[in-house]
C-alpha cells in the first residue's frame, strides 16, 4: 500500500529538470540523475563523485549502477537533472529490491514444481516398462586423480584427472523365481574408461554406445531404449541427443526417449555404485597392490574390485569421425526428447518438449537436423574389456555367493623397498623415550627406521652395524 501510494509521487516529483546549456557544468557530486547507458534502458541513480580529465577540461561523473556498490563512469550527455529527495529515493529503492526478491522467489518456485514433476519420470518408466525395453541412467563420475602408496611430494601438486563414466541399465526379470520379487528389477553398471580428458558431447556418446553395445550382445532380446540424464552439457547438447538417433543402426537397439531431469535433483543408485567402486579402488591403492597414473591404470585397478554385474571397458575416442547437425535453437531448455521412427524403423521426427509428457512439442524432421545427409559416426576403439555380469567369481560358501575378501599378507602389502628380505612381517613397537636429557627434561623420540635384515628385526638407534648382512640390509633401506 506505501509503494503504491508513493509511486504517483514518484512520477510527478522524478520528472526530469528544465535542462540548460549550463546544465552539465551545474552537476555535482550528490545530485540526483537520470543515467542513460549505452546499451540498457535509462534509470534514476546519483552522482557520486566528479572525475576530472584532461589538465581539468574534460569532466566525468562516477554514479552509483546496481544493488551491489556497483559504479560507473558518465559523460555529462548521458545524465539529466531530476528533482528527488532521499525519501523519495529511499522508496523507489525498496520498490525495485521488493521486485528483484519478488522474482527470484518465483523463479524458485518453478524450480521445485519442475523437480517434482521430473522426479516421477523414473517410477513412470519403471512401471511402463516392457519387456524388450531397459532405462539407461548415464552420468560422468568425479575425475579421478592419480594416487599411488608412495609418492613424492612433487608428484602430489598439478595432477590431471582421468575420465570416468559410468550407465546404469535397469529391465525386469524375464523368469519369475524365488530369486526376484514384486517390484524388483535386474540391475547392471558399465563403467568405461577413456583415454583422454575431454568430457563433451561425442565421448559421452562413445561411452553410451559401448555400454548399449554390451548389453545388447548379452541381452539379445532387448530392442528398445529410454535414456536418462543429467542437464550437463555433454547430455543436453546437440551432439549427444542427435548421436542417440544412431543407436538403432548401429547397435540394434532404438532410443525411444532423453529425458534430462531438474538441476540439483539428478542423485541415483549410480552416484552410489560410483562411491562404493571409488572407495573399493582406493583400498586397494593403499594395500600397497597397484598404484593409479594413467587410465589404463584405472582401469585395471577397478578391474580388480569389480562387483557382481558390473563391466569395465577402456576405449579411445576417434575424433574425426564425427557427424555433420544443424544447429537447434533453445535445445538445452528441453528436458524431454522424444525420437519417432518410420515404419521401416528408420529415425524420421524428433518432438522436444519443456517437460517430460507435456504438450504436442516441437517436430523437427530429419532434413532440418541433418541438412547434408544422416549418416552414422564410426564407433570409438574398444582397447579392454573385463565383465563380471551375472557370473559369481567363487562357488557359494559362507561369504554367501560373493567372492571371499581380499587377504594379502604383511609382507606383500608392502612395497618394494621396505620389504624384509627373510620374508618375514614386522611387528610395531611403541616409541621408546630417550635417555638423554635436553634442557633438563626427557623428552620422547621416534623408532629408527627399520632395516632390512632377516626375520624383520630392528636396527638399534645409535648403534653401530657388526655384521656384512646388517649392513647390506640398512643400506638397501637407504
Amino acid at each position: 500500500m506505501l509503494l503504491g501510494k508513493a509511486e504517483a509521487a514518484l512520477t510527478s516529483e522524478l520528472a526530469p529538470a528544465t535542462s540548460s546549456s549550463g546544465a552539465a557544468a551545474a552537476l555535482a557530486a550528490g545530485d540526483y540523475v537520470t543515467y542513460t547507458p549505452a546499451t540498457g534502458e535509462p534509470q534514476p541513480t546519483r552522482i557520486r563523485r566528479v572525475v576530472v580529465a584532461g589538465e581539468g577540461t574534460q569532466q566525468r561523473f562516477e554514479v552509483a549502477f546496481g544493488f551491489e556498490g556497483a559504479t560507473r563512469l558518465a559523460n555529462a550527455a548521458q545524465l539529466k537533472p531530476r528533482r528527488s529527495e532521499p525519501r523519495l529515493e529511499d522508496l523507489r529503492h525498496l520498490r525495485e529490491l521488493a521486485g528483484r526478491s519478488t522474482g527470484r522467489l518465483r523463479h524458485y518456485y518453478a524450480h521445485e514444481v519442475r523437480a517434482a514433476h521430473e522426479a516421477h519420470v523414473m517410477c513412470r518408466l519403471l512401471d511402463e516398462l516392457g519387456d524388450d525395453e531397459v532405462v539407461l541412467v548415464a552420468d560422468w563420475k568425479m575425475k579421478f586423480l592419480m594416487s599411488c602408496f608412495r609418492e613424492a611430494m612433487s608428484d602430489f601438486f598439478g595432477k590431471r584427472g582421468m575420465p570416468w563414466h559410468g550407465c546404469m541399465l535397469v529391465r525386469k526379470p524375464r523368469a519369475s523365481g524365488a530369486q526376484y520379487g514384486a517390484g524388483e528389477f535386474v540391475c547392471e553398471y558399465k563403467d568405461a574408461m577413456m583415454l583422454g580428458s575431454k568430457e563433451d558431447g561425442y565421448a559421452t556418446l562413445c561411452a553410451v554406445h559401448l555400454a548399449l553395445k554390451e548389453y545388447k550382445s548379452a541381452n539379445p532380446f532387448i530392442s528398445s531404449c529410454y535414456v536418462k540424464t543429467d542437464g550437463a552439457a555433454a547430455y543436453s547438447g546437440a551432439t549427444f541427443t542427435l548421436g542417440l538417433s544412431f543407436m538403432a543402426e548401429m547397435v540394434g537397439v532404438r532410443v525411444v526417449r532423453h529425458l534430462i531431469g531438474e538441476a540439483g535433483k539428478n542423485k541415483s543408485q549410480l552416484d552410489g555404485h560410483f562411491a562404493v567402486a571409488g572407495e573399493a579402488l582406493r583400498r586397494l591403492i593403499c594395500s600397497g597392490l597397484h598404484d593409479v597414473r594413467t587410465p589404463t591404470d584405472l582401469f585395471r585397478g577397478l578391474e580388480k574390485v569389480l562387483a557382481r554385474g558390473t563391466t569395465a571397458s577402456l576405449f579411445e575416442v576417434r575424433r574425426t569421425s564425427e557427424f555433420a547437425m544443424a544447429t537447434v535453437q533453445s535445445l538445452t531448455l528441453m528436458a524431454d526428447r522424444e525420437f519417432q521412427y518410420d515404419a521401416d524403423g528408420e529415425f524420421s521426427v524428433l518432438v522436444l518438449r519443456r517437460q517430460s509428457w507435456l504438450g504436442e512439442g516441437l517436430h523437427m524432421g530429419v532434413r532440418e537436423l541433418f541438412p547434408e545427409g544422416r549418416k552414422a559416426p564410426e564407433p570409438a576403439r574398444v582397447v579392454q574389456v573385463r565383465s563380471l555380469g551375472g557370473v559369481t567369481p567363487h562357488p557359494p560358501d559362507a561369504h554367501g555367493g560373493m567372492p571371499p575378501p581380499l587377504q594379502v599378507s604383511a609382507a606383500s602389502a608392502m612395497p618394494s623397498r621396505a620389504r624384509t628380505r627373510g620374508g618375514g612381517s614386522r611387528r610395531r613397537r611403541r616409541p621408546r623415550a630417550s635417555t638423554r636429557k635436553r634442557g633438563g627434561a626427557r623428552r620422547g623420540r621416534l623408532p629408527s627406521r627399520p632395516s632390512c635384515a632377516p626375520g624383520g628385526r630392528r636396527r638399534r638407534a645409535g648403534g653401530a652395524v657388526t655384521t656384512r648382512a646388517d649392513a647390506q640390509a640398512a643400506t638397501a633401506c637407504t
